[in-house]
């Protein structure tokens, strides 16, 4: 026909069946997939930008029964988009309101001929038992049902579209920035609490479509209960090696991939002078005299990334590892110890990410928990003749 026609014809075969079975996924997931990956590989090849495709009102009114009835977990009530975009070739769909009927009556009065898919009738697929038995049995009960389905996808998307505009509004509202996880996406939970339900499920799936986990109603749910009712420290598992984790003020969307990068870390000898890579961090040191830094008091010139030592009371004795259960430290400006706990909680540390912070210590006591405070320890006073300058950075790793 597309000889007849003077029409490119481009096909290709891929065992879709076992490289389905072999990744896990249904053989109908798949094989979409891999014609539309297909497709957009084919546009792309010969500068196409736009592939239209013959998605009817039939296909549409299966769809939205599919999700309706929860029949397939990658479907959702809104059924077949009119187009969208794949890569950068945008999928449109002109016949999506025209019956089945229509389009074969139209070819018909032209002379145009078409194949029939055989697999269209195997019911052993859940969408061509939608489409074999439970579609013509309710139509019997509702001629229009087609149309009507159709109706309701097109309400469902329009609406869709705002909820997401809201949706989308509220995570960057909401949106908190993690000091030592600047790649996590972490949300203010008053913020998030304070909106609509609707608005706020709309966000949770928005979410989880980045991390490519799959977020049935019931995790949905499970998800807003948790932003609602959870407390500091608790966790809520949301699969796909996708969990939420609650700080003080915020939740923390965590995948497989961030908790790999917040593993505690063994204890190493800190080098004096240079470089020092544990987990997350480097440290960087180097001592010099005390008559080389600015006359200025030298609490000015420090940060919590950044901290001067009295060189000549500490040695070369430095370790750094992770915090240790019972850990306390004398916070510099004060006379008493702390827990390391605490001051990691009130400096709004999520608990999942302290395991990772990097903590200088001297003959076993905490000098500094680097990126957080400083201890009392080795102070840098006038009587001062050499000073140990220490700097942490997030090393290139964890910034990308």
């Amino acid at each position: 026909a597309c000889m007849r026609l003077k029409i490119p014809c481009h096909s290709t075969s891929e065992p879709v069946e076992t490289d389905a079975k072999s990744q896990g996924v249904s053989f109908e997931t798949y094989a979409r997939e891999r014609r539309y990956a297909f497709l957009a590989a084919v546009a792309g090849k010969r500068s196409i930008y736009t592939i239209a495709t013959g998605h009817h009102l039939g296909d549409q009114a299966e769809t939205v029964l599919m999700g309706l009835l929860g029949l397939s977990s990658d479907i959702g009530l809104g059924g077949i988009p009119p187009s969208r975009m794949c890569g950068t070739t945008r999928i449109v769909r002109p016949l999506l309101e025209c019956s089945r009927r229509l389009i074969e009556t139209w070819a018909l009065a032209r002379g145009i001929q078409w194949r029939e898919d055989t697999t269209n009738t195997d019911i052993s697929f859940m969408r061509n038992r939608v489409r074999v038995e439970l579609l013509p049995l309710l139509e019997k009960m509702q001629p229009e049902t087609q149309s009507r389905l159709g109706a309701f996808a097109e309400t469902y998307q329009d609406q869709t579209v705002y909820l997401e505009a809201q949706a989308r509004k509220l995570l960057r509202t909401a949106s908190v920035s993690v000091e030592h996880a600047p790649g996590v996406q972490s949300l203010n939970v008053a913020v998030m609490n304070a909106e609509p339900a609707p608005v706020r499920r709309q966000a949770i799936r928005i979410l989880m479509r980045q991390t490519g986990a799959v977020l049935t109603r019931e995790r949905c749910l499970r998800a807003e209960a948790f932003l609602a009712e959870s407390v500091a420290g608790k966790y809520l598992d949301l699969g796909g090696g996708v969990a939420l984790c609650r700080s003080r003020e915020a939740v923390h969307l965590l995948t497989e991939s961030i908790l790999e990068t917040s593993r505690s870390i063994e204890s190493t000898p800190v080098n004096i002078p240079g470089a020092t890579q544990v987990g997350n961090y480097v440290l960087q040191t180097r001592v010099l005299p005390r008559a080389e830094l600015p006359a200025s008091p030298i609490a000015g010139q420090c940060t919590a990334w950044h901290q001067h030592f009295d060189w000549d009371r500490l040695g070369d004795t430095l370790q750094v590892r992770s915090r240790r259960p019972g850990d306390r430290m004398i916070p510099f400006g004060m006379v008493n110890s702390r827990k390391v706990k605490d001051i990691l909680g009130e400096c709004g540390v999520p608990g999942w990410l302290r395991d990772a912070i990097p903590l200088v210590t001297i003959e076993g006591r905490i000098l500094w928990i680097a990126g957080i405070r400083r201890s009392a320890l080795a102070p840098v006073t006038s009587s001062t003749k050499h000073v140990l300058e220490i700097s942490c950075r997030m090393n290139s790793a964890a910034d990308a």
